[in-house]
């Protein structure tokens, strides 16, 4: 016997009750829009002119320890994490 999932799924999608479409939406908005917060806190933290000043002075205080680099991508994925 072989079933067609395709048209098992959209019957089982046919017969759930209305509420449960509002909380898949409502649960692809909340991952869509928390997505949206990742890639806009991460390349506005990027293009920060006042983070790559700071960045510069860490490395030459550091004496190379700590690049420009990790230090500007690590600052980007922390304001990543909180921007959403």
């Amino acid at each position: 016997m072989i079933i067609d999932f395709g048209k098992a799924w959209s019957i089982f999608l046919n017969n759930l009750p209305l509420f449960i479409y509002g909380i898949e939406i409502t649960l692809l908005y909340a991952v869509v829009g928390t997505v949206v917060g990742f890639i806009i806190g991460y390349f506005g933290t990027l293009v920060e002119p006042a983070l790559r000043a700071l960045a510069m002075e860490v490395e030459d205080v550091s004496a190379g320890a700590i690049s420009q680099r990790v230090l500007i991508h690590g600052v980007a994925a922390g304001e990543m994490r909180g921007f959403h």
